[in-house]
């Protein structure tokens, strides 16, 4: 899904260049997630990436554009992971946590 909304959509192919007119534009795709599976070590997260700008390079391939520059693509998918174990406590520090959780009444 993600690389259906990240894929440009072409029109038709600029006559004498390797350059395609857009109906809509690439969208850079940003992932934030939890260090949980598949996202566990830096080699499976390159993984998933590579997974994802292949499903983009699909999206083209089926309007035609039957070989999409790699270099064009790479910046569109960026996958961010905290080393703690979930975003609260990777962005929050322990007494800013109990202090939340206080003021909600919990």
């Amino acid at each position: 899904m993600a690389a259906l909304a990240a894929a440009p959509l072409v029109s038709e192919k600029v006559p004498g260049t390797d350059a395609w007119t857009l109906i809509k534009p690439y969208a850079r795709l940003l992932v934030a997630v939890d260090p949980d599976p598949p996202f566990t070590t830096a080699e499976r997260v390159a993984r998933e990436r590579a997974k994802i700008l292949d499903e983009i390079k699909d999206v083209l391939k089926t309007q035609g554009v039957d070989r999409p520059d790699p270099a064009e693509l790479d910046h569109l998918v960026a996958i961010r992971i905290w080393d703690a174990p979930c975003y609260e406590f990777a962005h929050f520090t322990d007494q800013e946590l109990i202090s939340r959780r206080h003021h909600r009444g919990a």
